[in-house]
């Protein structure tokens, strides 16, 4: 399984920018761009072997790997890495924050049992490729922004202590916002996800909507992203409120992940 091996390389190309991205607050001061400059490269090869590991996995598996668990996990890690990349400009520390996840999404893709063969034959539809990639691009918009919203949290604690200064004061407001726009960009693509999924459902079972528990848990996921969006646009809602249940929403989308597929099996178990 040579894909694999791409992986533990990304992995620990992505371990070794977490210190270069430290650095790089001092290195551009002191250098101008070199330490960003180092950082992007670790990124972008990084994101290269991700993408070669995703091609060759399709090719071991005989099909194009969007199929369970597992690409779907190859598929996010790929995509939140790209995120990183364009985000960086956003805030240092939320880039560094982010490539935290993708350390765990590419170390359980090494570990994990990787599923080969054919597609079962529901799953030989042109909506497999728009409802998987609308599905991971929510998530990862959904995961920036939780960590924005947690950098908001942290920096909140350190306003009613008395630690803030104007420059995080500016740096707070920035990640209330990152997470209200990625939320919102988050929503859009499961609301794409969603409708896709239907119409796919009805081809494939002749029904739109079954309550599934992988259905079930998406539409629960949606409304309270939702009530997110909802909350924030109202000018007396406290925006360390908003913060929190973005924290919340997430812990959602996990279990809409992961822990459907492994407790709650249904028809949308392809593991």
């Amino acid at each position: 399984m040579p894909y694999r091996y791409f992986l533990a390389i990304a992995f620990f190309i992505l371990l070794f920018s977490l210190f270069t991205g430290k650095r790089s607050g001092a290195a551009q001061r002191q250098k101008g761009e070199a330490g960003a400059g180092i950082f992007l490269i670790l990124l972008w090869s990084a994101a290269v072997l991700q993408i070669a590991a995703f091609v060759l996995r399709g090719i071991e598996a005989e099909r194009i790997p969007l199929a369970g668990v597992y690409d779907f996990l190859l598929l996010l890690g790929i995509i939140i890495t790209f995120g990183i990349v364009f985000i960086r400009k956003r805030g240092k520390r939320l880039a560094g924050f982010l490539i935290i996840p993708v350390l765990f999404i590419l170390g359980f893709a090494v570990l994990l049992p990787a599923p080969s063969g054919p597609l079962q034959p529901v799953l030989r539809s042109p909506w497999l490729i728009v409802h998987v990639s609308a599905a991971a691009l929510s998530y990862a918009g959904f995961l920036v922004a939780m960590v924005a919203s947690v950098l908001f949290i942290a920096l909140s604690a350190k306003m009613k202590k008395g630690n803030l200064s104007e420059d995080k004061g500016m740096r707070m407001q920035n990640m209330d916002l990152v997470a209200y726009q990625f939320t919102a960009g988050g929503f859009i693509l499961l609301t794409a996800a969603i409708v896709t999924g239907a119409i796919w459902a009805e081809q494939a079972w002749s029904r739109f909507w079954g309550w599934d528990p992988k259905e079930t848990w998406s539409l629960i996921t949606w409304i309270t992203y939702a009530v997110y969006l909802h909350l924030r646009l109202q000018k007396h809602t406290k925006k360390l409120t908003t913060a929190w249940l973005s924290v919340f929403a997430f812990c959602i989308v996990i279990f809409t992940y992961a822990g459907v597929n492994l407790l709650l099996p249904g028809l949308h178990s392809y593991r």
